[in-house]
């Protein structure tokens, strides 16, 4: 058998809780620490959903702050696992590019201020996105502490009714099948009248 001794503190099934430290009102991440580790907490995830502390402004980060907290889950024996924060927007994302809001079935945009308002498939989104995550993932990758990424969040709160998700899909089946008869012919939408 390969793999991790079984000494690890990281081997198995592990217990845990998402912690966000940044939440708190006052500092007590030693309480805090401590009282996962008397609970027998093997894990803790963090740094989800704040791209607006990570990235307070259009390419100023600010990677450090989440820094103490990894450092004292390692101390504990507590594994981490680090979440992207991509799944709410910062402000200044929303207002620079209003165009990467989500598009709801009444064609409506969904305004700022929820959790996954956007359309992850629209470029300016994509950009920003990686380039949050990458910086993430360049500070920490090496820190003792660190045993997985959470790539996002409660996904499909939302379905996208954005052109250009429903042109995305257009132009994948078009790939996929060539043309529209075969098209018909392989999804069988002869049936009720839904050939295309």
């Amino acid at each position: 058998m390969t793999g991790p001794s079984s000494a690890s503190p990281f081997v198995g099934i592990r217990f845990g809780a998402a912690y966000y430290h940044e939440y708190q009102p006052s500092p007590r991440l030693d309480t805090d620490l401590d009282l996962m580790q008397a609970a027998g907490f093997t894990v803790i995830r963090v740094g989800e959903s704040v791209w607006s502390t990570w990235e307070p402004e259009d390419g100023v980060f600010d990677l450090d702050w989440l820094e103490p907290v990894l450092d004292g889950a390692h101390k504990r024996g507590i594994g981490v696992i680090l979440g992207t924060p991509t799944y709410a927007l910062p402000m200044w994302l929303a207002r620079k590019h209003p165009e990467i809001a989500l598009d709801t079935a009444t064609g409506a945009a969904k305004a700022w201020g929820s959790r996954q308002e956007m359309d992850f498939t629209h470029p300016a989104f994509r950009f920003h996105a990686e380039r949050i995550i990458r910086a993430i993932v360049g500070r920490y990758r090496d820190h003792p502490a660190l045993i997985g990424y959470q790539v996002d969040n409660e996904p499909g709160l939302h379905l996208l009714y954005n052109r250009g998700v429903f042109q995305g899909f257009v132009d994948h089946l078009r790939g996929i099948y060539g043309d529209v008869e075969t098209l018909n012919k392989e999804w069988g939408l002869t049936y009720w009248s839904h050939r295309l």
